[in-house]
């Protein structure tokens, strides 16, 4: 609970090492959904990931999402800027072709692993290599593992991931 009152107890996969403020992600922001240190998420398998993807495909498909998108398929690696990344590494604001997006958007575009990634140009193609896997937002379940085996108990681990709050329940 946060100040008496049930969480919104959001999780995911694997963080990128750190996890996502909520406001981040759904444009509100949960006092015990800040970004928080989760170095076990580093160790999970494929924590980092690389999709490549043809430049046709990415097109159409966020041009699927987004109809007034408009894109050269030859220039479409220059028109890609990153312009701003939140403290967790997640894209928070990026240019492609004649649109801003957040890496959420291009995330669930693109059937990504995750929105904190980076680009490579194949020529033809372009590579995105993701760290962590989901939203990022809350508790990692990666991350919560690590800590279980550290000894860390379940209310400790709870704690962590949703800074303020407390496990009040059953016992």
């Amino acid at each position: 609970v946060y100040e008496g009152e049930p969480i919104l107890a959001v999780f995911h996969s694997t963080s990128a090492g750190e996890t996502e403020t909520a406001g981040n992600i759904w444009n509100y922001d949960l006092p015990y959904l800040e970004s928080t240190d989760s170095i076990g998420d580093t160790y999970a398998p494929n924590y980092e990931n690389t999709t490549e993807i043809s430049c046709g495909d990415i097109i159409a498909k966020i041009k699927n999402l987004y109809p007034d998108f408009q894109a050269d398929e030859a220039g479409l690696f220059d028109s890609i800027k990153i312009n701003e990344r939140s403290e967790a590494g997640y894209i928070t604001d990026m240019t492609v072709g004649n649109m801003n997006f957040t890496g959420k958007q291009i995330r669930e575009a693109l059937g990504l692993r995750s929105a904190n990634f980076t680009v490579e140009n194949k020529g033809a193609s372009i590579a995105f290599t993701t760290k962590g896997f989901g939203h990022g937002a809350g508790m990692s379940q990666y991350g919560a593992n690590a800590m279980s085996r550290q000894g860390f108990t379940g209310e400790e681990i709870v704690e962590f991931y949703f800074p303020g709050t407390h496990v009040d329940g059953y016992r």
